[in-house]
């Protein structure tokens, strides 16, 4: 008895060595390992679209179960279809930081956010890429969330909430919303884009010319991130952001609480432009959790074998569609 227990002690302090070894691997280790195994293929039927990363399957049904199909611009099928040509993978370098993210935190309670979930692409990654996660795919176009309930709700799913609500700074009841492909816009911009669509489609009649996407108008909760992320400390909270520059609207509000509880941002840059509609830019979004001494990664997430770079700030050049990476320092 007495070696069968010693047996196991060994056991236990040669797995604890390992793990603290894994751990001491910087964030930078684990995305270029991930990087340089990187292994994709794809299969599409007429039913389902199945991507395999490494030794992980996903399966995305091609078939939406919302009555209004007003998805986006593309559709389920078109999109994958678009994303994954010639075997290539929608946002790789996404993707990558997620795999070096599971490696660094393997065998820790992960808490993933998918803001701005859209199809539930990155939700449905998380929750096979973590060892122990529970995923929120939270998505304001409601037509978007019918899509993500239609995936099989298997076994492996069990941990996976869909949210449907407008992130915002305060958490309100549901109001009105004009939603245009993958943007919410004004009454000013939706009544353009109706007199835009009238011209759009009285050209078509003479030549077909024109892709005439409807606004539609829906009714909403609104919800702010820190109602929805409220962190004891059993979790590590990692909240990817891709809100087509409404993050400049809720991120600030609650920037503090997400450094208090040591929170990891995956945040996509926006066009310089694109956040000056809110009176902000990638820097500003920044500045809080890098003056707290969060430390700051950078790369061009949609091209395949880019680097991973460490940036002390947000430049100019930065003010771009890419990605960055806020973390604690003390998990780097």
């Amino acid at each position: 008895i007495i070696d069968s227990l010693l047996a196991q002690l060994l056991h236990c302090k040669i797995r604890i060595l390992i793990l603290k070894k894994k751990s001491m691997k910087s964030i930078e280790d684990h995305f270029n390992q991930s990087s340089k195994n990187l292994r994709v293929s794809n299969n599409m039927t007429q039913e389902n679209f199945t991507l395999e990363i490494n030794q992980f399957t996903f399966n995305f049904p091609l078939k939406s179960k919302a009555d209004n199909t007003n998805l986006g611009y593309m559709q389920p099928k078109d999109w994958f279809i678009n994303e994954h040509q010639n075997n290539n993978l929608h946002e790789p370098g996404l993707v990558t930081l997620l795999l070096a993210l599971a490696k660094k935190f393997q065998d820790t309670k992960i808490r993933f956010w998918d803001i701005g979930a859209l199809y539930g692409y990155f939700s449905i990654l998380a929750i096979k890429i973590f060892d122990d996660v529970e995923v929120f795919s939270i998505e304001a176009n409601p037509f978007s969330c019918k899509y993500i309930e239609s995936i099989n709700q298997d076994s492996e799913l069990a941990r996976h909430e869909i949210i449907n609500t407008f992130i915002d700074k305060k958490s309100t009841k549901k109001q009105k919303k004009y939603i245009y492909g993958y943007r919410f816009l004004n009454k000013y911009e939706y009544n353009q884009i109706l007199l835009k669509n009238v011209i759009k489609n009285f050209v078509n009649l003479f030549k077909r010319r024109y892709h005439v996407v409807k606004p539609e108008k829906v009714f909403i909760g609104n919800s702010s991130l820190g109602d929805l992320v409220s962190n004891n400390n059993q979790f590590i909270d990692i909240l990817k952001i891709d809100t087509e520059g409404y993050q400049a609207h809720f991120l600030p509000p609650v920037s503090q609480t997400l450094i208090d509880n040591k929170s990891i941002i995956l945040l996509e840059f926006d066009e310089a432009k694109q956040l000056e509609r809110f009176n902000s830019s990638n820097k500003e979004l920044c500045a809080p959790f890098l003056k707290s001494g969060y430390k700051l990664y950078w790369l061009d997430h949609r091209v395949k074998g880019a680097s991973l770079e460490v940036k002390s700030k947000v430049d100019a050049s930065m003010e771009i569609n890419s990605l960055a990476l806020l973390i604690p320092s003390e998990f780097t």
